[in-house]
């Protein structure tokens, strides 16, 4: 999501790290961007706010990394949980706790991140 929240010039130069409570930490490719975005810190925040709605953020930071390896290993990390898949088990408990929940968008975040959890765990256990 974070190339349409930011458009791609941001997207191209910056790019999310790391989840620290309640702060998002993004990296960017050098000194200048990161004054940039600091300029843009509060209107980057209210863009994430409407485009997740209950994600409960309150700061951003910003740091200079490799926005590439950060890319890169979310590629694959998703491509890696994509390989295990839920028991039968798994995804009734996931549909039990997801069918209780009214809003079709929290539905489907909550689905994903349970999703995740699980598969996790697998791979922690399977070691993959």
């Amino acid at each position: 999501m974070w190339n349409s929240i930011v458009g791609s010039n941001i997207a191209s130069n910056a790019s999310p790290s790391i989840w620290r409570g309640n702060m998002l930490v993004i990296n960017v490719k050098h000194a200048a961007w990161m004054q940039e975005l600091s300029y843009l810190k509060a209107e980057l925040m209210e863009k994430i706010k409407k485009a997740i709605p209950d994600l409960k953020i309150k700061d951003i930071r910003f740091e200079i990394g490799d926005i590439e390896k950060t890319a890169i290993a979310e590629i694959e990390r998703e491509l890696t949980l994509e390989k295990i898949p839920l028991t039968a088990e798994e995804e009734e408990f996931i549909d039990t706790v997801v069918n209780e929940i009214k809003d079709d968008k929290i539905k489907d975040i909550v689905r994903n991140i349970m999703t995740c959890d699980f598969t996790r765990k697998r791979m922690k256990k399977e070691k993959v």
